[in-house]
Protein backbone atom coordinates (compact mmCIF):
# COMPACT_ATOMS: atom_id res chain seq x y z
CA UNK A 1 0.00 0.00 0.00
CA UNK A 2 1.40 3.34 -0.56
CA UNK A 3 2.37 5.92 1.98
CA UNK A 4 -0.32 8.25 2.57
CA UNK A 5 1.28 11.72 1.87
CA UNK A 6 2.71 13.73 4.46
CA UNK A 7 -0.03 16.64 4.25
CA UNK A 8 -3.08 14.94 4.44
CA UNK A 9 -4.94 18.04 6.46
CA UNK A 10 -4.03 20.17 3.33
CA UNK A 11 -7.89 20.52 2.37
CA UNK A 12 -8.08 21.56 5.85
CA UNK A 13 -9.96 25.52 5.88
CA UNK A 14 -8.00 26.96 8.49
CA UNK A 15 -8.75 29.13 11.44
CA UNK A 16 -10.26 32.25 11.20
CA UNK A 17 -13.39 34.08 12.38
CA UNK A 18 -14.90 32.99 15.83
CA UNK A 19 -13.38 29.59 15.51
CA UNK A 20 -9.47 30.93 14.96
CA UNK A 21 -9.84 32.77 18.22
CA UNK A 22 -11.39 29.89 19.86
CA UNK A 23 -8.17 27.60 18.61
CA UNK A 24 -5.49 30.73 19.14
CA UNK A 25 -6.96 30.32 22.87
CA UNK A 26 -6.47 26.96 23.04
CA UNK A 27 -3.07 26.78 21.97
CA UNK A 28 -2.06 29.35 24.35
CA UNK A 29 -3.45 27.21 26.94
CA UNK A 30 -2.26 23.92 25.54
CA UNK A 31 1.44 25.41 24.67
CA UNK A 32 3.90 23.46 22.13
CA UNK A 33 6.30 21.34 22.35
CA UNK A 34 8.91 24.48 21.56
CA UNK A 35 11.37 23.30 24.07
CA UNK A 36 11.80 19.94 22.11
CA UNK A 37 12.15 21.95 19.44
CA UNK A 38 14.78 24.55 20.38
CA UNK A 39 17.16 21.75 21.93
CA UNK A 40 16.97 20.10 18.73
CA UNK A 41 18.40 22.97 16.38
CA UNK A 42 20.33 24.93 19.09
CA UNK A 43 18.99 27.79 18.95
CA UNK A 44 20.47 30.80 20.63
CA UNK A 45 21.53 34.40 19.94
CA UNK A 46 22.59 35.07 16.56
CA UNK A 47 19.82 33.13 15.49
CA UNK A 48 17.20 33.83 13.38
CA UNK A 49 14.05 31.80 13.29
CA UNK A 50 11.38 31.56 11.03
CA UNK A 51 8.32 29.97 12.11
CA UNK A 52 5.76 28.39 9.17
CA UNK A 53 2.66 28.46 10.93
CA UNK A 54 3.47 29.94 14.15
CA UNK A 55 -0.25 30.33 15.22
CA UNK A 56 -0.09 33.12 18.73
CA UNK A 57 3.20 32.16 18.46
CA UNK A 58 4.15 29.79 21.53
CA UNK A 59 6.94 28.72 19.98
CA UNK A 60 9.15 32.00 19.00
CA UNK A 61 8.57 32.87 22.36
CA UNK A 62 10.04 30.87 23.49
CA UNK A 63 13.09 30.99 20.46
CA UNK A 64 13.68 34.86 21.62
CA UNK A 65 13.91 33.51 25.33
CA UNK A 66 16.81 32.04 24.40
CA UNK A 67 18.29 35.00 22.57
CA UNK A 68 16.76 33.87 18.74
CA UNK A 69 15.47 37.08 16.73
CA UNK A 70 11.89 35.47 14.87
CA UNK A 71 9.56 35.83 12.24
CA UNK A 72 6.16 34.43 13.06
CA UNK A 73 4.44 33.45 9.71
CA UNK A 74 0.41 32.39 9.77
CA UNK A 75 -1.39 31.97 7.22
CA UNK A 76 -4.47 33.26 9.48
CA UNK A 77 -4.75 36.89 10.47
CA UNK A 78 -6.63 36.06 13.79
CA UNK A 79 -3.28 34.03 15.13
CA UNK A 80 -1.22 37.07 14.21
CA UNK A 81 -3.20 39.13 15.90
CA UNK A 82 -3.37 37.30 19.22
CA UNK A 83 0.31 36.61 19.04
CA UNK A 84 0.98 40.46 18.66
CA UNK A 85 -1.36 41.27 21.82
CA UNK A 86 0.59 38.44 23.80
CA UNK A 87 4.59 37.97 22.93
CA UNK A 88 4.52 41.96 21.87
CA UNK A 89 8.44 41.90 21.58
CA UNK A 90 11.18 44.09 19.16
CA UNK A 91 12.31 40.73 18.18
CA UNK A 92 9.74 38.83 16.92
CA UNK A 93 7.82 40.06 13.33
CA UNK A 94 4.28 39.14 12.51
CA UNK A 95 3.76 38.27 9.44
CA UNK A 96 0.52 36.83 7.48
CA UNK A 97 1.49 33.93 5.09
CA UNK A 98 2.13 30.36 4.12
CA UNK A 99 4.80 27.60 3.49
CA UNK A 100 4.30 28.24 -0.28
CA UNK A 101 4.69 32.01 -0.59
CA UNK A 102 6.97 32.86 2.76
CA UNK A 103 7.08 36.72 3.09
CA UNK A 104 10.31 36.41 3.93
CA UNK A 105 13.72 37.74 2.62
CA UNK A 106 16.21 35.25 0.59
CA UNK A 107 19.10 33.81 2.75
CA UNK A 108 17.65 35.80 6.27
CA UNK A 109 16.84 32.68 8.24
CA UNK A 110 19.47 30.41 10.43
CA UNK A 111 16.59 28.33 11.36
CA UNK A 112 13.30 27.85 9.62
CA UNK A 113 10.57 25.15 11.83
CA UNK A 114 7.26 23.82 10.84
CA UNK A 115 5.52 22.66 14.21
CA UNK A 116 2.25 20.19 13.76
CA UNK A 117 1.63 22.37 10.53
CA UNK A 118 3.63 20.28 7.38
CA UNK A 119 0.50 18.27 7.60
CA UNK A 120 -1.62 21.29 6.54
CA UNK A 121 0.60 22.04 3.55
CA UNK A 122 -1.34 22.53 0.26
CA UNK A 123 1.76 21.95 -1.65
CA UNK A 124 4.81 19.83 -0.12
CA UNK A 125 7.35 20.91 -2.77
CA UNK A 126 6.19 24.30 -2.71
CA UNK A 127 6.96 24.63 0.92
CA UNK A 128 10.14 22.98 0.89
CA UNK A 129 11.40 25.19 -1.93
CA UNK A 130 10.71 27.75 -0.08
CA UNK A 131 12.76 26.34 2.75
CA UNK A 132 15.55 26.28 0.80
CA UNK A 133 15.21 29.91 -0.28
CA UNK A 134 15.38 31.41 3.45
CA UNK A 135 17.80 29.71 4.89
CA UNK A 136 21.18 30.54 4.79
CA UNK A 137 23.59 27.73 3.70
CA UNK A 138 24.24 26.01 6.89
CA UNK A 139 21.11 27.06 8.10
CA UNK A 140 19.06 24.41 10.16
CA UNK A 141 15.09 22.81 9.14
CA UNK A 142 12.99 21.06 11.42
CA UNK A 143 9.47 19.67 11.15
CA UNK A 144 7.37 18.35 14.19
CA UNK A 145 4.43 16.08 13.94
CA UNK A 146 2.75 14.14 16.77
CA UNK A 147 3.24 10.65 16.46
CA UNK A 148 -0.20 8.85 15.22
CA UNK A 149 -0.96 5.36 15.26
CA UNK A 150 -3.74 5.10 12.88
CA UNK A 151 -3.97 4.70 9.06
CA UNK A 152 -2.72 9.05 8.54
CA UNK A 153 -5.89 10.05 6.31
CA UNK A 154 -8.61 10.82 9.01
CA UNK A 155 -9.49 14.57 9.43
CA UNK A 156 -8.69 13.94 13.12
CA UNK A 157 -5.03 12.32 12.58
CA UNK A 158 -3.50 15.79 12.89
CA UNK A 159 0.69 14.36 12.93
CA UNK A 160 1.96 11.56 10.89
CA UNK A 161 2.93 7.41 10.59
CA UNK A 162 6.08 7.08 10.59
CA UNK A 163 5.97 6.03 6.64
CA UNK A 164 4.72 9.97 5.94
CA UNK A 165 7.95 11.03 7.98
CA UNK A 166 9.81 8.88 5.52
CA UNK A 167 8.14 10.57 2.69
CA UNK A 168 8.70 13.96 3.70
CA UNK A 169 12.46 13.45 4.37
CA UNK A 170 12.80 12.09 1.15
CA UNK A 171 11.18 14.83 -0.30
CA UNK A 172 13.33 16.95 1.59
CA UNK A 173 16.65 15.82 0.03
CA UNK A 174 14.80 15.96 -3.41
CA UNK A 175 14.87 19.87 -2.36
CA UNK A 176 18.64 20.21 -1.58
CA UNK A 177 18.20 19.73 2.38
CA UNK A 178 21.31 17.98 3.47
CA UNK A 179 22.09 15.12 6.28
CA UNK A 180 18.10 14.83 6.52
CA UNK A 181 17.82 12.37 9.64
CA UNK A 182 14.31 11.22 12.07
CA UNK A 183 14.40 11.41 15.11
CA UNK A 184 11.52 10.87 17.98
CA UNK A 185 11.26 12.90 21.32
CA UNK A 186 8.84 12.18 24.23
CA UNK A 187 6.77 15.39 24.89
CA UNK A 188 3.93 16.09 27.41
CA UNK A 189 1.76 15.39 24.95
CA UNK A 190 3.18 11.95 23.18
CA UNK A 191 5.64 10.52 21.35
CA UNK A 192 7.03 13.19 18.41
CA UNK A 193 8.12 12.45 15.06
CA UNK A 194 11.06 15.21 14.00
CA UNK A 195 12.39 15.70 10.72
CA UNK A 196 15.88 17.65 10.61
CA UNK A 197 17.98 18.62 7.91
CA UNK A 198 20.39 21.21 6.85
CA UNK A 199 20.91 23.58 4.03
CA UNK A 200 24.47 22.76 1.83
Amino acid sequence: MEAPVPNHHAHHPGFSGWEGLKAAVRFLKVGTDAGVACDLVGIGPGDHLVDIGSGPGVAVREAVRRGATAVAVDPAEVMIEVGKRRNDHPSIQWRTGAAEALPVEDSSATVVWSMATVHHWQDVDAGLTEVGRVLQPGGRFLAIERYLRGDGTDITDHGWLESQAEVFMTACAAHGLGDVRLTTSQASRGKLLCVLATKA
